[in-house]
């Protein structure tokens, strides 16, 4: 009975005995300070854009027909002696 009574009673705060809150607190001034930007290698290999910024933009564009495309539309509009011609 003992260990029933031991288990029922209320444990102390155990955060407000653990550590002691700071007496006062930092200045705005030390948490907010500037930081050194070191220059950053220019000598490497710069980025460059792979990828246009739209479909039209593009060299293998579907809207730009290429001579390729071209012929092959010969050919399937007027058969093939008639592609071999253009070439």
């Amino acid at each position: 009975m003992a260990e029933y009574l031991q288990h029922s009673k209320r444990q102390e705060d155990l955060l407000r005995t653990a550590a002691e809150l700071p007496k006062t607190l930092e200045k705005a001034d030390k948490m907010h300070q500037k930081v050194q930007f070191l220059h950053a290698n220019a000598d490497g290999p710069q980025m460059k854009a792979v990828f246009a910024a739209h479909e039209l933009q593009s060299d293998r564009s579907r809207m730009k027909p290429s001579i390729g495309q071209f012929i092959e539309e010969k050919r399937i509009v007027g058969g093939n002696a008639q592609a071999e011609h253009m070439v």
